[in-house]
């Protein structure tokens, strides 16, 4: 993800934009991993770090950004739904992903309608971000029943209504 957001700077519309990538997290692993890269790459300047943050603290920055983040590969992993992603669907927020199709991180952001996917080579990668930077790429209205799903309250329900189903209880 950072290749190509290097790449979509070259852009001359890109260039001129301020977008930047807030890395939320420990920062002590995160800073050693992506700063090296981020400096390869020759924007350093585009990354900020900011350790750890009480989760209603980090909900504020995520409802503030332009967008979030879904970095990964498009073959490994293809099973997992990353726990960060649940809260942006939540939050209806539109995430730039690098998922493999199929996969269920792909899957459950087009239920969403909150996809925004880096498929194809690095050029059209790079362009498809220029476009959403630039405002050229319509977003798409939240799928606002399926984004209600993840809610804490849905999911503690569906959670219960599993475990009363494995303990043999009355469906609630």
């Amino acid at each position: 993800m950072l290749e190509t957001f290097a790449y979509a700077l070259r852009f001359p519309e890109a260039s001129r934009l301020p977008h930047k990538l807030l890395v939320i997290g420990r920062e002590e692993v995160n800073r050693p991993r992506i700063l090296p890269a981020a400096e390869r790459l020759g924007i350093a300047d585009r990354i900020e770090f900011m350790d750890h943050l009480p989760q209603q603290q980090l909900y504020r920055f995520v409802r503030g950004a332009a967008f979030a983040l879904l970095p990964g590969s498009r073959t490994a992993l293809w099973w997992c739904l990353p726990a960060k992603l649940a809260d942006y669907i939540f939050l209806r927020k539109h995430v730039i992903a690098v998922a493999p199709d199929p996969s269920e991180a792909r899957t459950r952001l087009l239920q969403a309608n909150l996809g925004i996917f880096l498929d194809g080579d690095r050029h059209a990668c790079a362009e498809t971000l220029v476009r959403l930077l630039t405002g050229r790429l319509p977003l798409p209205e939240p799928n606002q029943a399926e984004c209600d799903r993840y809610s804490a309250r849905r999911q503690t329900e569906s959670f219960l209504e599993v475990f009363d189903r494995v303990l043999g209880g009355s469906p609630r």
